[in-house]
């Protein structure tokens, strides 16, 4: 009986010291990132920015990770390293005719198990983040304040950039064969709006709330289903609307619709958090502006694509 608690112990304390070492690394490693892809692929001829040097002359230190890629913070803080995550690892059992996704990412090893690049899944996963990358940066540079995207292997870099992760452990990275994108460093929407609601500065706050609700428009315009519409994942810079997260940023025709055109309506979808969290924060005056405004500018967008 004796050896039998102390296996589980054993068992126990390993899975503990495993969620502790993730917990405070964010389970950052540099032997788990996706690989780019060969030089003669679709994604590889990216804009090349003319201050290119000044981006990767600089150090990194960790700022936080999203579901797709761990982010860090350039050394004089104005621009954000992105390295892209492979796939989540998931079991997905099926009972009565009903698919579940069980998430594995808390069990040792499982990356070393699991993780196959040259599997269907993780091909499929990569062509999807990685067009909406090049998305970002081809039709939508300003949307996004992408400044640089890497895909494809290359050979003109020849840098080796020093990153430090969460935990202040320096790490190399040669950028020739890694995957990554670098991004302007912006304000969060969402803290923003709260702090100008703090100040009594309304008109401040109608401009963002304004912007916003045309840079949904001009998503539908540009075609793009369903962008992200999570708090953290939408920044600002001055009264720019900023789409941080660019892993969503998929056309109708990337993703193989019958109707290329997205519909007006998505405007509502997209909207939507942003209207829950004025009522939330009792911003009366802010959400009766919105709605007000939404209106006026859906109407606008509709009768000026009726005159085209």
């Amino acid at each position: 009986m004796k050896k039998s608690y102390l296996v589980l112990l054993s068992i126990a304390s390993f899975f503990l010291l495993n969620s502790l070492c993730k917990m405070l690394t964010d389970d950052f490693s540099t032997d788990f990132l996706t690989p780019p892809v060969s030089q003669d692929s679709v994604w590889a001829n990216t804009p090349i920015p003319e201050n290119l040097k000044e981006l990767i002359d600089q150090e990194y230190v960790y700022l936080g990770k999203g579901q797709q890629a761990y982010a860090f913070l350039s050394k004089d803080g104005k621009h954000v390293f992105k390295l892209f995550k492979p796939a989540r690892i998931a079991f997905q059992p099926s009972f009565f005719g009903k698919t579940y996704k069980i998430g594995l990412s808390k069990v040792p090893f499982i990356k070393s198990l699991c993780v196959d690049y040259s599997s269907a899944h993780y091909k499929e996963v990569q062509k999807k983040e990685f067009q909406s990358y090049f998305n970002a940066i081809t039709l939508l540079p300003e949307e996004t304040k992408v400044e640089y995207v890497h895909l494809a292997s290359t050979q003109y870099l020849k840098k080796k950039l020093k990153i430090y992760d969460k935990i202040g452990v320096l790490h190399t990275i040669d950028l020739d064969n890694t995957s990554f994108l670098i991004q302007k460093r912006v304000n969060l929407l969402y803290p923003t709006l709260l702090q100008l609601v703090k100040k009594n500065e309304m008109e401040k706050a109608k401009i963002l709330l304004k912007n916003f609700i045309a840079a949904n428009l001009h998503l539908i315009d540009k075609n793009i289903d369903n962008p992200t519409i999570e708090e953290a994942n939408i920044g600002c810079l001055d009264f720019h609307i900023v789409q941080i997260d660019v892993g969503r940023l998929l056309t109708a025709q990337d993703l193989g619709f019958s109707n290329p055109k997205i519909p007006l309506s998505q405007i509502y979808t997209s909207t939507a958090p942003m209207k829950k969290w004025l009522q939330t924060h009792n911003a009366l005056e802010l959400y009766q502006y919105f709605i007000q405004t939404e209106e006026e500018l859906v109407k606008l967008h509709e009768l000026q694509s009726s005159e085209i």
